[in-house]
């Protein structure tokens, strides 16, 4: 049903072709009534992208990926994107949003999931041959992507429940064979957070100051500090 109500929703959005963009940061509609090839940009940060409807390829500098309807493609960022739709008609459009996923989001996702299971140890960065990876469009994937543009309709839950499911999204998709393509939109000062997280816990009952910490890791205090507020949202 989500899989339907996704082509639903993309319908009544995407009203013309080329991409439209979304009353939200990061987010944006593409419709193609016939193939058509989109010239190369750069992408910066990592990308959930989602077809309901069509095919298309996807081409890196290292090698290309093909998805089509019910299949979502996530791109790590940093790199090189040209598409081109292959499947679409007037009556059976390409239909797919793009959604930006922030670097924060992903590292405070990942500090949640080492909590949980600590003992897992620190999460590098994973840099593959080509920096995307093509998944069918599971149910809890699809249902967040559907919550999330019908949050998009009003003011209040733009504000208040956007960035929730956004969270959920990042949290899905860090579960899932995805995982390593998201974790690699983490920075090494993202990754030197979780770290600082680590030792604090580890020693919870010393007295710790900020350029403690922040030297054990080895950023400056007033980067540590300024990261550290941004991805853990507290001081």
């Amino acid at each position: 049903p989500a899989l339907q109500e996704l082509l639903t929703v993309l319908e009544a959005r995407a009203l013309r072709d080329g991409m439209v963009e979304a009353p939200y940061p990061g987010v944006h509609f593409y419709r193609a009534s016939a193939p058509v090839r989109y010239r190369k940009v750069p992408i910066f940060g990592p990308r959930l992208i989602v077809a309901a409807q069509g095919r298309k390829v996807a081409s890196f500098p290292s090698g290309e990926l093909v998805y089509d309807a019910n299949q979502y493609l996530v791109v790590t960022g940093g790199t090189q994107l040209e598409g081109r739709v292959v499947e679409a008609s007037p009556e059976k459009p390409y239909l797919a949003l793009c959604i930006a996923l922030a670097p924060e989001t992903v590292a405070r996702t990942l500090l949640a999931l080492s909590d949980a299971a600590p003992a897992a140890g620190p999460v590098h960065a994973v840099v593959p041959e080509v920096p995307a990876f093509v998944s069918p469009l599971d149910g809890h994937v699809a249902s967040g992507v559907v919550r999330l543009l019908h949050a998009l309709e009003d003011p209040l839950e733009r504000r208040v429940v956007a960035p929730l499911v956004l969270d959920e999204l990042v949290f899905r998709l860090l579960r899932s064979e995805a995982a390593a393509f998201v974790r690699g939109a983490v920075r090494e000062g993202d990754a030197n957070i979780q770290e600082a997280m680590r030792y604090m816990r580890e020693n919870a009952t010393r007295a710790l100051s900020v350029e403690q910490i922040a030297r054990h890791v080895g950023m400056s205090g007033s980067h540590f500090a300024h990261r550290f507020s941004a991805i853990a949202r507290v001081s």
